[in-house]
């Protein structure tokens, strides 16, 4: 049997922990574990683990003075943990989980379950239950666990659509997966959760694609509620993104273009979202120098530098007579990065976390010439909106970005994680938790090989990393799949625009497209290499699939199926690409619409784990991007069914 003690100020955080140490004992050693407060009377003939800090933990604070174990509030400081076996009273041992503090103590106890037992962190997403095992304090490794060197890692849950739908109402999760969300971030030391899109971002609630997902969107501000407060019982920090355009408040499109004259109705909607919805229990404050309601940038009166160093001034004493504790970050996504180079400098310094941006794709291009005196973190994507379909694994790219802005420029005080659908994701969120935690000892390679081996066994980690690299490589130039998406949807315009337009020459017609489409030649090759290296890929994954040691099909439905999706759709692409550069080929018309036939079909039947069955059904995909229509392209092949 095993005991758990906590302490007598347990925080909600170490609580949690002690439940979630039960449930991984259970499974893995099939023995029965009890919870209790701390106490000294222990049974000799059990398992005892103590867990707690300091501060929350009398025992704990105890050996800390005796020095019965190299722990105290400050060593190794706040975030840290430590676990050990000690002997008690010269009789028996004890397991010590502890830490600095409280959620150095929760990160003692899940490395304990990640790596004395065996337990994945994301199980959930992936359906993995750990080997039973048969436990002996033999197997524990006594060690520090050292502070992460970011103090504020933050999920930020943007461009979600496959998850969101996959449950009605669509366009949100359910409280399930937003509790599984948190569980498994907080085990990989996420300590922030951005809720973003579930806000209700403009789109939802203004364009037709999402009105027709979901008539008459409104923000779910029970579910909201509800998740803020789970976050917290967890550790986590909440982020609000104060951007001005979510459904449940929204600033007029006049006020939008014009902080000048219409300030007042800018700082109004920031009291509303702090006094009047739950957003106002949130931690972190958030916002970007762009446009308050949509996502691009501000082209309203008066220079965005001047406005936004005036604005997030009064966002900033808005928020903080709010919550003084608050913290306020500025992202730097996009157009911000310029705005800042050029004089925006929004105050005071000393209090404000700005966010330098990678372009989407985990690469940082350059950093600023001077911070000037601001402290500095980073944004950067597991995934993005051009390829949130299908995943982009690059632990490489990731590595070189986040090491140069840690390790280098200093930008060590925060990082935004943009996690897309999540559980596609799953590799790179990893990445980005070790490096935010270590970087200087992570190492690309290394991490593919154990990765591998951990979900998919010692025997092929190797060739499934060399099929990994291959889906990189295959979505060079930022063209995943939503992005090919994109592309077929404008070559298709053409289409119809040449079938049509019959008196005006092909080749005025593709002008255009090839200029500002950027479909022209170099598209075409790269189409034609994307297809041989995802074959490549297919084939490997497909060769070594009877030697794969996997559970609930993970290796068919994160490996097999995202490459079989980018391929079929890089093929019907580079057919109706040939109809685009010569017209009089109908051929691979005919081609196109068969291959759009079986693509269809690839997604309707989806994963093979159950769990997420009708993920990719093309009726609730994500509408930006579209989805390539058949009775069109019957049209320009001139069938009329």
């Amino acid at each position: 049997m095993f005991h758990i003690y906590y302490g007598e100020k347990a925080t909600s955080l170490e609580k949690l922990a002690c439940e979630d140490l039960k449930r991984d004992l259970e499974i893995t050693t099939k023995k029965e574990v009890r919870i209790q407060l701390i106490s000294e009377h222990f049974e000799e003939e059990n398992f005892n683990i103590i867990v707690g800090a300091p501060s929350t933990n009398s025992f704990i604070e105890s050996l800390c003075q005796q020095k019965k174990i190299p722990m105290n509030t400050s060593n190794p400081g706040k975030r840290g943990g430590y676990i050990s076996i000690i002997k008690y009273k010269s009789k028996f041992q004890l397991i010590i989980l502890s830490g600095s503090d409280a959620q150095g103590c929760q990160y003692a106890v899940y490395d304990f379950s990640r790596n004395e037992l065996g337990v994945d962190p994301f199980n959930f997403w992936t359906g993995y239950t750990p080997e039973p095992i048969e436990f002996s304090q033999d197997l524990i490794k006594p060690r520090i666990i050292e502070p992460p060197l970011v103090p504020i890692l933050c999920y930020f849950d943007n461009d979600n659509d496959e998850l969101a739908n996959m449950k009605r109402p669509f366009l949100e999760f359910n409280f399930e997966h937003w509790k599984e969300i948190i569980d498994s971030l907080v085990r990989l030391k996420y300590n922030a959760l951005d809720l973003h899109d579930h806000l209700g971002r403009v789109e939802f609630y203004e364009r037709k694609p999402y009105k027709e997902l979901r008539p008459n969107y409104k923000t779910n501000f029970e579910l909201i509620d509800k998740v803020i407060d789970y976050a917290h019982q967890k550790g986590m920090l909440i982020q609000i993104p104060m951007y001005l355009g979510w459904e449940f408040k929204s600033i007029s499109e006049k006020a939008r273009k014009n902080w000048p004259k219409y300030k007042d109705e800018w700082m109004n909607t920031w009291e509303y979202y702090l006094t009047e919805t739950p957003i106002g229990k949130a931690d972190i404050f958030y916002n970007r120098p762009r446009d308050q309601k949509w996502d691009r940038p501000y082209e309203g009166k008066g220079d965005p530098i001047e406005v936004f160093t005036e604005a997030f001034s009064s966002m900033y004493k808005i928020v903080k007579e709010h919550n003084s504790k608050a913290i306020i970050i500025y992202d730097l996504y996009m157009n911000g990065r310029a705005l800042f180079e050029k004089g925006l400098s929004p105050e005071p310094k000393n209090d404000i976390i700005f966010a330098w941006p990678n372009d989407g794709f985990g690469h940082i291009e350059y950093y600023p010439r001077d911070t000037k005196g601001y402290q500095f973190g980073v944004y950067v994507h597991a995934g993005y909106y051009l390829n949130h379909v299908v995943h982009d694994p690059y632990p490489g790219v990731l590595a070189q970005s986040m090491k140069e802005a840690f390790l280098r420029h200093k930008m060590t005080h925060y990082c935004l994680v943009n996690g897309q659908t999540f559980r596609h994701f799953i590799l790179n969120l990893e990445v980005c938790s070790l490096l935010c935690d270590d970087p200087e000892n992570f190492h690309p390679q290394e991490f593919y090989l154990d990765w591998t081996a951990r979900y998919f066994g010692e025997t092929v980690k190797t060739e499934v990393v060399e099929v990994l690299k291959l889906l990189h490589a295959a979505q060079k130039n930022e063209l995943g799949y939503v992005k090919l998406l994109y592309n077929i949807k404008v070559i298709i315009t053409a289409l119809r625009l040449m079938k049509i337009l019959i008196i005006i020459p092909k080749s005025l017609i593709r002008k255009p497209f090839i200029k500002y489409g950027k479909i022209g030649q170099a598209f075409t090759a790269q189409l034609r290499d994307n297809i041989e290296i995802l074959k490549n890929a297919l084939g490997k994954a497909q060769q070594i699939t009877p030697k794969v040691v996997d559970q609930c099909h993970l290796f068919h439905d994160l490996i097999i199926l995202q490459i079989q999706l980018l391929l079929q759709l890089n093929q019907i692409a580079k057919n109706l690409q040939l109809v685009f550069l010569n017209f009089k080929q109908k051929k691979p018309l005919v081609i196109a619409i068969d291959l759009i036939k079986t693509h269809t079909k690839t997604r309707l039947k989806g994963d093979r784990n159950e769990k997420w069955a009708t993920w990719y059904d093309p009726e609730k995909a994500r509408p930006n991007g579209g989805y390539p229509s058949i009775k069109k392209l019957k049209k320009i092949l001139g069938r009329s069914s």
